[in-house]
């Protein structure tokens, strides 16, 4: 006998109930590609002061001929190719920084972010990535 829809009340139907954990564990995967894609572009070519960059030049973050990032235009040009959220990875990254420069009023976690690849140097924002890609993977493996 075939289905008949035509006996369900929308207005009785409940809302599947959300397994956190599975919700959790499927962002944590995304923002674990996020942020390895990320540390790619990065270790290619990394800048301060602007997104992207071609040379020594700023420019538009999308552009196809952008061949330096910083640590939050490769996080945003990652989440653009692969059309997928970047905020946990941005908050994961903006986690492992820990240390918060010392000013009257806090930081927004995307300031912190660019005032940190901003005062530092390749190297430190490559190992902050390899740090936040590391606790994701020890997350996940829990």
């Amino acid at each position: 006998m075939p289905l008949d829809a035509t006996w369900v009340d929308p207005d009785n139907i409940a809302p599947a109930p959300v397994d956190r954990r599975l919700d959790g564990g499927r962002r944590d995967n995304e923002a674990l590609l996020v942020l390895r894609a990320a540390l790619s572009l990065v270790e290619a070519g990394w800048c301060k002061g602007s997104f992207a960059a071609w040379g020594l030049m700023p420019v538009r973050l999308h552009t196809s001929w952008a061949t330096r990032y910083c640590a939050k235009g490769a996080i945003y040009r990652v989440g653009a190719v692969l059309q997928c959220d970047t905020s946990h990875a941005c908050a994961v990254l903006a986690r492992v920084l820990g240390s918060r420069p010392n000013l009257r009023e806090p930081l927004q976690e995307d300031d912190a972010m660019i005032f940190w690849n901003d005062r530092s140097t390749k190297p430190v924002v490559i190992a902050g990535f390899q740090q936040a890609i590391r606790e994701l993977a020890v997350a996940q493996s829990v």
